[in-house]
Parts: C-alpha cells; structure tokens; sequence
C-alpha cells in the first residue's frame, strides 16, 4: 500500500512539472508581445522604426545620405540586421538619402514606395537601384488600403490618397499603425492639398507632416485626425522647421495636446501591448513647444506622464474624477473618451453618438475639451 501511494505521488509531480513546463513559456509569450516605435533622430530629416508584435521589423525612411550609418548603427546596436519592410515615403533626400546605406549593409525583404513619383535623382536612383538589385526584394507600390499584418491584431495601413499629384510631398505615402487601443498616424511631407484626402481616423498620435512646416498642417487637418500627442522629427532649426504656427493651430484646438521633438529629446520610444502603451520620456505641452533653438529634452515642461516622470505617458487609464456631476455622458462605439457635451468637437467625426450613464462608461478617458 505504501509503495502504490509513493508511485501515485510520483506521478502526480511528474504531470505537474510536465503542464507547468507548457504553462511558463505560453504565459511568457503572451506577455512579450509588444510594439515597438521609435523616431530616430537623424536632425533635418525622417526616421522611423517600428518592431511589430510578431518580431518583424519595419523601417520609414532614413533621414539623409550622412545620417543611413548613423541609423544602421541604431539597428545593429538593436540586434537588427533585416528589414522586413522597408518603406521609403518619397524621394526627398532628407527621407530616402540614407535608405542607400541601409541596402548597403541590411538584408531588406520587402521596398515600398509611391510609384507616382519620380526617383530620378541622384541619390533617389540609387536607392532604387539597390532595392531592385536586393536578392529576394519584393518592390511594391502600396495603394490605399494596403496592409501590413504585425501579428496579434497589430496592423500597419497605407491611407495615403491614391490621386497622382504634381509635387512629391504630396504623393508622400502614409501610415496608420494600429494595436490594441494605440492609434499612431505618420504622414511624410504631405501638404495642404493632399493631407486632407488621407483616410480620416481619429489617433492618439500624429506625426507633424514635413517636420512641422507652417505649409503643412491646417485648424481643419488636427480636427480631422484629433490626436492627443504630436511628434516632430527636426533639427529644429533648418528650412524654419517647426514653424511655431504650427504649434499655435494645435494649441487653438487642443491646448492640452503634448509635443514630443527630436531636437529637443533625441530619440523617441514608444512601446505598447494590446492593453495599454507609454512614451518613454517626457513631452510638454503644446504651448511650450514653440520656438527654435531652445534647450527642452526629457523631462522638461508639464507633462502628464507620472510622478517621477520617467515612464512616459500612459494612453488610456480610467480616470472619472468629477465625472459625478454629469449624471449622463456621450460616447461612441469605439470611441475611448466620455464626453459631457454632445456638441463636443471631439465628437465631430462620430457616426453615432450614444448617451449612457456614468457608471457605464467602462474603461473610457475623461475627454479633456469638454470637461
């Protein structure tokens, strides 16, 4: 009797170790999906990568000729060595120089770029040279709707206007990069004219057309896409870019809008899960982010990002304090904000508006417009 009872004790911790050995790497796995964006700074230009939640890896444009080994160094400094994706929103220098080192010394499987543009120039020919002589390089012309999956729900959208038009900047592609509740939007140097045939969508965050040029954005195009936090990729200081216009219209519609500025920060970090996502350094509000040539960096100005400031900021925490005066309150679908008002902007865009009791109002953000 005590030998069979010995034997069934043994089994029983032989099964357990067996499920828990299946158990531990499901839960790891599942805990370390995580997207991953980061605005390299690369001075007067743009760059962008991006590690989707199933490991491959997108890179948007690499700033200029000089700046392609500085960004390389970044991804190998990462672990990188293959781009899964590799976009080039136009030919400007400042946007495609530095793909050509990137060709030179990666292994790039997929080349989008917008094929009602002419990469006629010198530097521009090259890269389009190296993306055809790539081994295995698929080059592709994204439309509207092109879609790159990322895994576990995480999806990256052309929503650039199809129309051809006569300037490069605004044949610029354009990207909606969605997972869980993030919403990023980054749109090269579209200008007037084309910004606002992009697909609409309300985000969280925007990256600043054509480094914050005062020709770039309008009252009606931060309406049109309602972010929360902008990004702008500069030197701060060539061509006038940010213009502090620019600011002005974000501050006229939103006053809490916070700006993130690669001549200010440096690099800028991203990371999110399916449930919630942080910058990694502080912003400043919209109202302090005008003006050239002044010293910011991390951690400067008024922030929301936490007490001590070093985690970034959090996109949707449940925030209700002084909701109880409002007995109702207006939400939308999908929408991750309550609102006191309906005739609130931040319900211009809303194909339906429904009216809901405040306890019901979930895991929604207070709409910082209307209370």
């Amino acid at each position: 009797m005590k030998l069979n009872k010995r034997f069934a004790l043994a089994v029983i911790s032989i099964i357990t170790t067996i499920i828990a050995g299946y158990a531990i790497p499901a839960h790891v796995d599942s805990a370390s999906k995580e997207l991953k964006i980061e605005w390299f700074d690369v001075g007067a230009g743009d760059s962008m990568f991006i590690k989707l939640p199933n490991k491959k890896t997108v890179l948007i444009d690499a700033g200029t000729t000089s700046k392609g080994s500085i960004v390389v160094g970044k991804l190998k400094d990462n672990k990188i060595d293959t781009i899964d994706y590799c976009i080039s929103t136009h030919p400007d220098m400042d946007h495609c120089g530095g793909l050509a080192e990137v060709f030179t010394q990666m292994n790039v499987k997929n080349f989008y770029y917008p094929d009602d543009t002419e990469y006629d120039t010198q530097i521009a020919g090259k890269v389009m040279d190296l993306a055809k002589e790539e081994r295995g390089c698929n080059i592709i012309s994204p439309g509207q709707g092109t879609v790159i999956k990322g895994g576990d729900g995480a999806k990256l959208e052309f929503v650039q206007n199809d129309e051809d038009y006569t300037s490069d900047n605004e044949d610029s592609l354009a990207l909606l990069i969605e997972y869980g509740d993030l919403r990023v939007l980054t749109c090269g140097d579209n200008e007037k004219g084309s910004e606002e045939m992009i697909k609409q969508c309300n985000v969280d965050v925007l990256q600043l057309p054509h480094h914050g040029s005062k020709y770039a954005i309008s009252y009606d195009f931060i309406k049109r896409f309602d972010p929360e936090y902008v990004v702008v990729s500069t030197d701060g200081k060539k061509y006038g870019h940010p213009d502090d216009e620019v600011f002005n219209i974000c501050k006229k519609y939103d006053k809490s809008i916070q700006v993130y500025r690669t001549d200010r920060i440096g690099d800028i970090k991203l990371i999110a899960t399916k449930k919630s996502w942080k910058f990694r350094k502080k912003g400043v509000i919209v109202g302090e982010a005008a003006g050239h040539g002044k010293s910011g960096g991390s951690g400067s100005g008024n922030s929301n990002s936490g007490s001590n400031g070093s985690a970034g900021t959090s996109a949707r925490t449940t925030n209700n304090s002084g909701s109880k005066k409002a007995k109702v309150v207006y939400i939308t679908k999908t929408g991750k904000k309550y609102h006191s008002k309906k005739t609130c902007r931040g319900l211009n865009n809303a194909k339906a508006i429904y009216k809901v009791k405040i306890k019901d109002v979930g895991n929604r953000d207070k709409c910082k417009i209307c209370w």
